[in-house]
C-alpha cells in the first residue's frame, strides 16, 4: 500500500488562489454550497453558506491529513488523533518576555495623556523621559512601536484607515511594526519584503503559474532563506470565515515550503539538528481582530510537523485602550525572539553541512540528504505506526480503535449493498483502490473533522 506521505508538497496549491469555488470538483463527489435557491423556496442565510464553505475547505485540505498537527494553548485536539501522539508533541518554550516593568514610568507618561494619538505625541515618545537606558535595543523597539500605534492605529484627529482596505491595514500597521521587528534583530542581516511578494521557497514545489504570493515575508539577506510569512485576510474588522480558513491553510503550505527550502540548502547537516528548526507565520484573521503567531517545526525525526499557535493579540482603534498597546508590544517582541531562534538553528545547520560536506565525499554517503528526513505522515499512517510500535501501549490504541468504530456508525458498501461499518462515504473509493490490503483502521484514522 503506497500513498504519497509527502502530500504537503503543494500538490493542491493551484486551487488555493481561487478558493472557495475551485475546491469543488466532481472527483470529490460533492458540490459547492450556494446561496442560490429555486424559485418559491426559502433562501439560505449568507452566514450559513459561509459556514458550509469554510467547513468544506477544512474537510478537503485538513492539515492533519498531511502530517501537520496543530497544537497550542486552547487548541482542541483532533478526535481521530491518539492522545499518545499529542503527548509526544510538547509546546515550544516561548522566548523571554519584553521587560515591561522597566518602562512603567515611561509608558504612563505616554499612553495615558491627551497628546497620545496626536502628532505632538511623537516628541514625547522619542524624548526618552523616564527611560534608564536610551540606547538599548528594548528602548528602540518600544519607542518605534508606540509611535506607529499613536500615529496610525490610535490617531484621535481622524478616523484610522485600517478598515479602508487590506492594503491600508498592512501599510499603516502590520508592515511598519514587522519592519521594526526585523531591524531589531541583533547582528542579523534580515530583509523584509511587502505587497504580494513571491515566496521563493515554493519554486521547487509549485508547478502552477504565478506561484505563492504572500502579503509579506522576512528573509536572510546572505542566503535568501525565508523565515517569516505574513497573510492578511482583509482589512481590520473583516468577518469572512472561508477566507480566514483558506489563508490559514495557505500559510501552512507556505511554511512547509520554507522548511523544505532550508533543508535543501544544507542537505548534509546532521538530522539531529532538524528538531531546532522553525519558521513563523503571522496571520491577521477574518474571524476577529486578532493577530496570531504560528510556529512550524519538524518533530519525531521529521515524521511529524507541528503547527503551533504560540500567541495571539488583538488590535483596536480605541485610543483609550492602553492594554491592547502593551499586548501588541509583547506580541512583536516574541516574534523577534522566535526569529532569533530560527536564525540560530539555521546557522547550526550551515556549520554542520559544511563540516560533513568535507568528510563525506563518496557517492554512497551523498545520497543521504537531509530533506529526505522531512516526510510528515498523514493521520492514518501515524496511527498505523503506533499500532506496531512496541514503545506504546496497545491497550490505549485498542480503546481508540473501538471508539472510532462507534463514531463512524453503520453504512453500506456501494458495490455489494451490504452493511459494512468501514465502507461509508469517500472511504469506499480508498477501499477499492487498495483492495484487500486496505486496513479499515486507516480509513478511520483519516476521518475529516473541520479545524
Amino acid at each position: 500500500m503506497r500513498r504519497a506521505s509527502t502530500a504537503l508538497q503543494l500538490r493542491h496549491y493551484s486551487l488555493l488562489h481561487s478558493l472557495p469555488t475551485s475546491f469543488y470538483s466532481p472527483k470529490r463527489g460533492s458540490s459547492p454550497p450556494t446561496n442560490s435557491t429555486p424559485t418559491g423556496t426559502n433562501s439560505t442565510p449568507i452566514i450559513g453558506v459561509e459556514k458550509q464553505v469554510s467547513d468544506y475547505i477544512c474537510l478537503c485540505h485538513r492539515l492533519e491529513n498531511h502530517g501537520v498537527f496543530q497544537i497550542g494553548t486552547k487548541i482542541l485536539r483532533k478526535q481521530d488523533v491518539p492522545d499518545a501522539l499529542y503527548n509526544l508533541l510538547p509546546l515550544d518554550n516561548p522566548p523571554s518576555e519584553f521587560p515591561m516593568a522597566s518602562f512603567v514610568a515611561y509608558l504612563n507618561s505616554i499612553l495615558f495623556t491627551e497628546t497620545y494619538g496626536t502628532p505632538t505625541a511623537a516628541a514625547a515618545i522619542f524624548a526618552g523621559t523616564h527611560v534608564d537606558e536610551y540606547n538599548s535595543a528594548q528602548t528602540y523597539f518600544i519607542m518605534r512601536i508606540l509611535f506607529i500605534m499613536s500615529e496610525n492605529v490610535h490617531c484621535r484627529l481622524q478616523e484610522p484607515r485600517l478598515r479602508d482596505s487590506e492594503t491600508s491595514y498592512c501599510a499603516f500597521a502590520l508592515w511598519p511594526m514587522l519592519n521594526v521587528t526585523c531591524n531589531s534583530l541583533h547582528g542579523i542581516q534580515c530583509g523584509f519584503r511587502v505587497g504580494e511578494t513571491h515566496l521563493d521557497a515554493t519554486e521547487s514545489l509549485v508547478s502552477s503559474a504565478g506561484g505563492y504570493l504572500a502579503d509579506g515575508k522576512m528573509f536572510l539577506k546572505q542566503s535568501g532563506l525565508e523565515l517569516l510569512l505574513l497573510e492578511t485576510s482583509g482589512p481590520l474588522g473583516t468577518r469572512d470565515k472561508p477566507r480566514h480558513v483558506k489563508d490559514h491553510i495557505k500559510g501552512a503550505y507556505g511554511c512547509f515550503a520554507m522548511l523544505m527550502a532550508i533543508l535543501k540548502k544544507y542537505p548534509y547537516a546532521d538530522k539531529e539538528l532538524m528538531k531546532d528548526l522553525r519558521v513563523l507565520f503571522i496571520h491577521s484573521g477574518a474571524t476577529s481582530n486578532h493577530l496570531r503567531l504560528w510556529v512550524m517545526k519538524p518533530r519525531l525525526d521529521g515524521n511529524v510537523v507541528t503547527f503551533e499557535r504560540m500567541m495571539k493579540t488583538s488590535i483596536t482603534t480605541d485610543s483609550d485602550d492602553g492594554q491592547t498597546t502593551l499586548q501588541v508590544i509583547r506580541f512583536f517582541w516574541k516574534v523577534k525572539g522566535m526569529l532569533e531562534r530560527s536564525v540560530a538553528a539555521i546557522n547550526e545547520l550551515r556549520k554542520s553541512n559544511n563540516l560533513n560536506l568535507m568528510m563525506r565525499m563518496n557517492d554512497m554517503e551523498r545520497s543521504l540528504l537531509l530533506p529526505s528526513y522531512l516526510k510528515p505522515k498523514p493521520v492514518r499512517h501515524i496511527v498505523l505506526d503506533f499500532l506496531y510500535n512496541e514503545k506504546h501501549s496497545f491497550i490505549i490504541l485498542k480503546a481508540t480503535f473501538i471508539w472510532l468504530i462507534r463514531q463512524r456508525g453503520k453504512g453500506k458498501d456501494e458495490t455489494t449493498n451490504k452493511w459494512d461499518p468501514f465502507c461509508t462515504g469517500p472511504y469506499v473509493q480508498e477501499h477499492r483502490r487498495f483492495g484487500s490490503n486496505f486496513h479499515p483502521f486507516l480509513a478511520l484514522g483519516c476521518t475529516p473533522i473541520p479545524l
